[in-house]
């Protein structure tokens, strides 16, 4: 359980979402330039601006992220049970309902 507490990376979900609107700021701001009617250039350049801010917030949010969240707390490891034991309680009184419905 030996993990540098410095080492931080950018999550797949992360990076590409940086890159799409990357590449939608740059055809947003195509569009916005070849635009003929000034209404689709505004909309244009305002959906530009908003990708360039979604680009930005995403790398912010990395960079404002301190690393790996520690493996143990008090001796105990680091790891939310809750989502995981709701659904076997309940996958197990289910089945058992159903195994006994026809016949326990």
């Amino acid at each position: 359980m030996d993990q540098s507490q410095t080492a931080k990376s950018m999550t797949h979900g992360e990076a590409g979402l940086m890159i799409v609107f990357a590449v939608t700021a740059f055809v947003c701001l195509f569009a916005s330039a070849k635009a003929l009617d000034t209404a689709y250039a505004f909309h244009a350049a305002l959906a530009c601006a908003v990708s360039l801010w979604a680009v930005f917030a995403i790398g912010n949010r990395y960079l404002d992220r301190t690393g790996l969240p520690p493996q143990e707390i008090n001796g105990r490891p680091n790891y939310n049970l809750g989502p995981v034991k709701f659904p076997a309680v309940m996958a197990m009184f289910l089945g058992h309902r159903r195994f006994c419905a026809s016949g326990c």
